[in-house]
Parts: structure tokens; sequence; C-alpha cells
């Protein structure tokens, strides 16, 4: 069984055509496995447990560096997770400041005492884009709640969707 999880994980992984993390001690691990079985073969119990407890360090060191592996791409995950958050927020960053921009540039259009049918046919315009851009940034949030460690965006980005409904 060691023998063959360790022809499993030197085989390589990924573009970079390395052996998985954890490869090199599960072999040794092997290596000292078979060497106990022979031992034992022998009746030799103490140079076995020798062996054995080599076996032993060399497992722990492969689970040392498989958690070392998945950790750092955890970190890469988190990463990813981030620059999509960032680019979705910018660019709704940068729709919310237009829409703005056009509702102030109708603002000054607007005669104080009524609405002319022009101006009301923009706003509602602008309504419907408003909500449109509340709905991306809604959006945004399952990439945010699928990470534990980005939990407070998504009271961020609830408020963010609401305020730009109201505005």
């Amino acid at each position: 069984a060691a023998e063959k999880l360790q022809q499993e994980m030197s085989r390589p992984v990924g573009p970079t055509s390395r052996p998985a993390p954890g490869a090199a001690p599960t072999a040794q691990a092997a290596g000292e496995m078979k060497q106990a079985a022979a031992q034992l073969s022998q009746q030799n119990s103490p140079q076995a447990q020798g062996a054995q407890e080599q076996a032993k360090r060399d497992l722990a060191q492969a689970q040392k560096e498989l958690k070392e592996a998945l950790e750092q791409a955890k970190g890469e995950q988190q990463e990813k997770a981030l620059a999509q958050l960032s680019a979705a927020l910018a660019k709704a960053l940068a729709g919310q400041q237009e829409l703005s921009r056009q509702t102030r540039a109708l603002d000054t259009q607007r005669p104080k005492d009524s609405t002319p049918r022009e101006l009301q046919l923009k706003l509602a315009e602008l309504a419907a884009a408003q909500r449109v851009l509340a709905g991306d940034v809604a959006s945004v949030r399952p990439l945010v709640e699928a990470d534990a460690a980005l939990a407070v965006f998504p009271r961020v980005l609830r408020e963010t969707a609401q305020a730009a409904v109201a505005s």
C-alpha cells in the first residue's frame, strides 16, 4: 500500500511537472517499511522498530508538506477571489459614478415646478440602470460568501446595493 501511494505521489502534477508535495518523504517511508517487513520476517524486531520509527517520521514530514501545500493553494485561491471581487467592485464603482454624473446633469435641466416628459423618460432609464447596477453588486456576493476570510464583505455589499437602489 505504501509503495502504491509513493508511486502515485511521485507522478508529476499540474503544468510544473513536479512530484506532488510529500512525495520524497513518502518514498523514504515506503523504503523504511520494506526494511521493517524484511527485519520482521527475519524475526529481528529491534531493527524493525527502528525502521518503523523512521517510516513514521517520514510520513509525518510528508503530511506536513501536504498541509503547507494546501495552505498555499488556499492563499492563491483567496488572492484570485479578491482580484475578482476588486474588478467587479471597480466596475460597479465606475458605473455608479457615471449614473451619478447623469443624474446630476438631468437635475440641473429640470425646471423647479414640473418635470417635462423627456426628463421623466431619462430618469426612468437611469432608474432602470441603477437597478441593474444594484443587481450586479448583489451578484458579487457569492464570490465573497464562498470564503470565510472575506466574511465582512457581504454586509458591505448589501448596504452598497441598497444605497445604489435608493439613489
